[in-house]
């Protein structure tokens, strides 16, 4: 029962964040591919983002993100790689981590670290892992070397190869159950802090101009603002309870908590921009590429969040309600237009 709850949630979560990740062809600070077969022979540095029915890589590339059918890596990657598909087969060395969920999954390479769901899920001769895998499946077979500890949940368990130290998730009782959900918890913030990476790279692609008014917004009135957006959440939270008790006003209850959520979300995004373009200000350097300054941004946001004893979350929700409140007033701005 924990093995297919276990893999559920990582193919869940790693689902989560490829489908924000190809809605576009081309970007300047990032390759993206989508068609039905995808081939890579030509080196790519940079970040690599694709999706198609059957994907090979047969050049370097600096990180990749793939949603495929059958997926065959045979080159270098020199970051990470997220992977979600039917047939995975890795067959080169990767400098970072692996995160994957498949049907069927073969590593055959190196890889700093390992985070699998699967079906059937191989560790292949060639394979070397040289720190820690987790590996939920099926069936599980290693053959290779992990170097430290290999944590793992499958009916079916063949070892043939080498192993640092072997943990196998199973009759732990409840204290097996809360390491299982601390892990699961940790995986899901990891993706799901990539997945709002990329999707405010897509906005800023795909929407330029309207992401560029809403972040030109925050810079103006930024107290003002920050209370607006403030009252808002809290004013549609409270109106939604209220229509909710009704049960007539449910519909619309879930439509404005949805609306709090995708703002809550969406909101910091344009923080992100606003801040690493600050911090580039202050130390007086010079960057043209706005995905750069955007990233910047997120990184430095990412880690203010992380700070202990609620400051982070303060953090968090003074600038989500400056984003909403700017959102707020680019729509009032708007709003004659779209009412024609």
């Amino acid at each position: 029962m924990e093995s297919k709850i276990l893999r559920l949630a990582l193919i869940s979560s790693v689902m989560a964040v490829l489908a924000l990740s190809f809605c576009c062809s081309t970007a300047t600070a990032l390759e993206f591919r989508s068609r039905g077969q995808v081939k890579i022979d030509s080196p790519i540095k940079d970040d690599v983002f694709v999706s198609g029915g059957r994907v090979e890589v047969n050049a370097p590339v600096d990180s990749l993100t793939v949603a495929g059918g059958t997926v065959r890596i045979n080159a270098p990657v020199k970051g990470d790689v997220f992977i979600s598909g039917g047939r995975v087969l890795i067959n080169s060395d990767v400098q970072r981590k692996v995160v994957a969920a498949a049907g069927t999954v073969k590593v055959d390479g190196r890889a700093n670290n390992l985070v699998v769901a699967g079906g059937d899920v191989q560790i292949g001769e060639k394979a070397t892992i040289e720190r820690d895998a987790y590996v939920t499946a099926d069936t599980l077979t290693v053959k290779g070397n992990v170097s430290e500890t290999l944590k793992f949940s499958a009916e079916n368990f063949r070892n043939k190869g080498t192993i640092g130290n072997l943990v196998r998730v199973r009759g732990e009782g409840l204290s097996g159950f809360i390491n299982f959900l601390d892990f699961l918890g940790q995986l899901f913030s990891i993706l799901f802090t990539i997945g709002l990476f990329i999707l405010g790279l897509l906005i800023l692609h795909l929407l330029p101009r309207q992401f560029s008014s809403v972040e030109g917004g925050i810079r103006k009135n930024t107290l003002k603002k920050t209370l607006v957006g403030f009252v808002a959440f809290i004013s549609i939270f409270i109106g939604s309870l209220i229509l909710a008790l009704t049960m007539v006003g449910l519909p619309i209850a879930i439509l404005l908590m949805m609306t709090i959520l995708i703002a809550s979300l969406i909101s910091p995004l344009f923080t992100s921009y606003t801040v690493g373009d600050k911090f580039f200000g202050i130390i007086n350097f010079d960057v043209d590429n706005e995905y750069f300054v955007y990233s910047v941004g997120f990184l430095i946001l990412y880690l203010l969040f992380r700070l202990p004893y609620f400051v982070g979350s303060l953090i968090g929700l003074i600038l989500a309600s400056l984003g909403f409140g700017a959102i707020i007033y680019e729509f009032r701005e708007v709003w004659p237009e779209i009412k024609g």
